[in-house]
């Protein structure tokens, strides 16, 4: 069933259902709200574990961070050559970045990215839709015509992933750990999408966070969080899930629902391979366990934003830049194991400072490369 903003009076008298799915749901956040999900209410229950997941991920020290980035950093033109092909987008790209590292914002800062994400919020609804079996999520704005503000936006989750999958009979707790983690990393990553239509329109090109060579929001917020994608595969022979870490900006890592060449900028850079880096499920276990994120001398309250980073990406963190997968690594992720001196966020990207706050909005370019619009 298709969720369209007529559907408010079905909306409404779903509320009372939604309120009792589950006692908890304070603990999530608005935009993940059971009322956002009416009329299919009935499932909701089940992915209450992504839900809540999801919203303490967008909650950890570099989930802030990067929404803050967002909203509230500057934007500057992607000098992309004069030739590139935008299809059928209206608004050129931007490069955007801020100058507060993760861990960094202030009260005022982290309330005013809660304030953003509340009036997105009430621009989001969610379905559940058959979207076949590889897919997992997509995000279709309501007016994808109109390069405007506020634009709003049907989450579609896939069918197959909460029916088929998740509520499932016969489960390994191994499987059901990595469907959770893979449907809360959908949230996020089709939220990203979403954000990008409240902020600039469903007819816009998504922008290049600082030395992201692709413009994809969703893989973008997700990397932002872990350091790289995390990756879902089925361990064949046997039919059981498990998670990787890989370079998303790469061929390999888009192929299949992407065009690398017309997301990409310098698409000649990126790297054929997405090398994927294997950790055992200990990591995504732990990220489910109410102790790890409440427990005032546990490792989330001790690490903070180091404890969302798997071991394999820390590493390439520590050992510098010299692999694939460290030079991969986000820019505000590498800051966290800077040893010293001024935070590499401050001193590269002192000139994106934006201390009154403004809503980042559209670059201008020049008449030459105006032309092409």
């Amino acid at each position: 069933m298709k969720i369209t903003f007529d559907d408010d009076a079905a909306v409404v008298t779903t509320l009372t259902a939604a309120i009792a799915v589950d006692p908890r749901r304070e603990n999530v956040h608005s935009l993940l709200d059971p009322i956002r999900f009416a009329p299919g209410i009935d499932y909701y229950g089940a992915i209450y574990p992504s839900a809540l997941l999801a919203t303490r991920l967008m909650n950890s020290p570099q989930g802030l961070q990067h929404d803050y980035c967002f909203f509230y950093g500057k934007s500057t033109p992607a000098n992309e050559p004069k030739d590139y092909d935008y299809g059928e987008f209206k608004r050129l790209p931007a490069k955007y970045a801020c100058d507060k590292a993760i861990g960094e914002l202030d009260e005022t800062d982290i309330r005013h990215v809660q304030h953003q994400r509340l009036l997105l919020a009430e621009r989001v609804r969610f379905s559940v839709t058959d979207l076949g079996t590889e897919t997992f999520g997509a995000c279709q704005p309501c007016y994808p015509d109109e390069d405007i503000r506020g634009t709003n936006t049907v989450i579609a989750i896939s069918k197959t992933l909460i029916y088929d999958e998740i509520l499932a009979p016969g489960q390994t707790p191994e499987d059901k750990i990595c469907l959770q983690f893979l449907l809360a990393c959908t949230l996020l990553h089709e939220l990203a999408h979403a954000a990008q239509h409240h902020l600039f329109g469903g007819d816009a090109f998504e922008d290049f966070r600082e030395n992201s060579i692709v413009s994809e929001a969703g893989f973008e917020y997700e990397s932002r969080i872990f350091g790289q994608r995390p990756l879902f595969f089925l361990d064949a022979p046997n039919p059981n899930y498990r998670i990787a870490w890989g370079i998303w900006q790469s061929r390999g890592g888009l192929e299949g629902a992407y065009d690398a060449d017309k997301i990409a900028r310098n698409a000649f850079q990126m790297p054929v391979n997405p090398q994927l880096w294997a950790d055992g499920l200990d990591f995504v276990t732990k990220l489910f366990d109410d102790d790890f994120w409440e427990d005032e001398a546990g490792e989330y309250a001790e690490r903070g934003a180091f404890a969302l980073i798997p071991r394999s990406v820390a590493r390439c963190c520590a050992s510098g830049a010299t692999t694939n997968m460290g030079k991969s690594i986000p820019l505000s992720i590498k800051d966290l194991f800077r040893d010293g001196g001024l935070s590499y966020a401050k001193k590269k990207y002192a000139r994106f400072a934006n201390p009154f706050r403004r809503l980042r909005g559209p670059v201008e370019y020049d008449n030459c490369r105006s032309a092409i619009l």
